[in-house]
């Protein structure tokens, strides 16, 4: 417990601003002495200013660490993993040239297609993976011969698609280089 317990809080510091709980030593019993009422193991805390769909990428994020895929899905989920975070950095950096009157017509473009990657044109080259990799996990548990053909049919669906995953990905670096730059702008005026 204690070794998952220093993971998680050092992946929230290291990740977010705001850690999304604050884990707490445990007793014997598995409860925390003072929450032995209530059942509760963590205790959340505020994540006031905490964006929805950063919180979900980053438990998706270590969800994907903690869990031991196949070499094709674990690719997949850091492809995801990486575009939503990316995208968040552009949500914040909006967000700063917002505050600073730096926003226009094409920041909000900038963050719309950041968006789209995640939303939109990413699940569209990998839906036949994320497909599966649902139909693998219940193969692995139930009929292994099959989920090893699964499994050598998303090796060659990962090789076709990361191409265009790459593409994106280096779009959405290109997106996050020029809202730096334009924030540089804002704050020098």
């Amino acid at each position: 417990m204690a070794t998952s317990a220093a993971v998680i809080k050092s992946c929230c510091s290291a990740l977010m601003p705001w850690p999304l709980l604050a884990l707490r030593r445990v007793g014997p019993d598995g409860h925390h002495p003072e929450s032995r009422a209530t059942g509760s193991l963590c205790k959340p805390i505020s994540t006031e200013g905490a964006d929805l769909g950063a919180i979900r990428g980053f438990l998706e994020a270590i969800a994907s660490v903690m869990t031991e895929r196949p070499d094709p899905f674990a690719a997949l989920d850091r492809y995801f993993a990486a575009a939503t975070i990316a995208h968040e950095y552009v949500a914040d950096l909006h967000r700063e040239l917002g505050a600073l009157g730096g926003d226009s017509a094409h920041t909000r473009a900038l963050l719309a297609e950041s968006a789209a990657v995640v939303t939109d044109r990413m699940p569209a080259p990998t839906r036949e993976l994320r497909q599966l990799r649902a139909e693998w996990e219940t193969q692995n548990l139930l009929d292994p011969p099959r989920a090893t053909r699964t499994l050598e049919r998303a090796e060659t669906r990962l090789i076709e698609a990361e191409p265009d995953l790459s593409l994106l990905r280096a779009r959405q670096d290109e997106i996050v280089a020029e809202m730096l730059g334009l924030l540089e702008q804002a704050r020098e005026n």
